[in-house]
């Protein structure tokens, strides 16, 4: 994803987060909205860049920032957020991690509930599907 629609999409949804997948010195920027305070008083939301170690600036669109390929952070959600959300939704968990490790990509992708269930039963056993439900990370697409 360009700037441009990094920026078109922070407009319609500031709850978003977006990363370079390109790296500037060495460290990883990000993007997101957020309400900055000058002088006792608040402007409107700016879009500003921040480094991996937290420090923000306001987003300038120099050469580097322009040629760079952005990708949306996805947040994790609980699994009934997941399961409610009628969506298709994947689950990062040390267990998946090893079925992908061993070649096992059908339960690594945005799937929808039953049949992300379904896989799983096909690999893990009742207990391990249990860990990933509750101790997982959930996405939805």
């Amino acid at each position: 994803m360009n700037i441009w629609n990094v920026v078109e999409e922070l407009v319609r949804n500031p709850d978003k987060e977006f990363k370079t997948t390109d790296y500037y010195g060495g460290k990883l920027i990000a993007l997101n909205v957020e309400r900055v305070n000058y002088n006792s008083r608040y402007a409107d939301n700016v879009i500003v860049t921040r480094n991996d170690t937290g420090e923000t600036e306001p987003l300038i669109l120099n050469g580097f920032i322009k040629e760079c390929k952005w990708k949306e952070v996805k947040k994790s959600v609980t699994f009934m957020e997941a399961a409610e959300s009628n969506k298709r939704i994947k689950v990062e968990h040390p267990l998946i991690a090893k079925l992908r490790s061993k070649g096992i990509e059908e339960c690594c992708e945005y799937l929808f509930l039953g049949v992300l269930l379904y896989r799983l039963s096909e690999y893990c056993s009742s207990s391990e599907i249990r860990n990933i439900i509750l101790d997982g990370d959930w996405f939805i697409e």
